[in-house]
């Protein structure tokens, strides 16, 4: 079983970007400019069908993986201000 499996997609693309040594730069053939590559991993635009095929065969991470939902940063935030910082949990 890989490390990341069950993981949601980011944590899967940082994982494997650590482990092959990777840059953002070397993902932008997958996902685009620098700063899409940016957005994606900052959680802030979510991954389109094109890029999860890319990212699949161009890191090897389960397509399965990477079509998990996942919340975008501004979602967090908004929980974030809404519950407050001291009730917040990482799931």
């Amino acid at each position: 079983m890989l490390p990341y499996s069950g993981s949601r997609p980011v944590a899967a693309i940082v994982h494997r970007m650590e482990a092959l040594g990777l840059t953002p730069k070397e993902l932008e053939p997958m996902l685009g400019e620098q700063g899409r590559v940016t957005e994606i991993l900052e959680r802030k635009r979510p991954l389109t069908l094109n890029m999860i095929r890319k990212l699949a065969k161009g890191l090897r991470i389960p397509s399965d993986v990477l079509i998990q939902p996942y919340e975008m940063q501004r979602k967090l935030l908004m929980r974030l201000l809404h519950y407050g910082w001291r009730n917040w949990t990482v799931a």
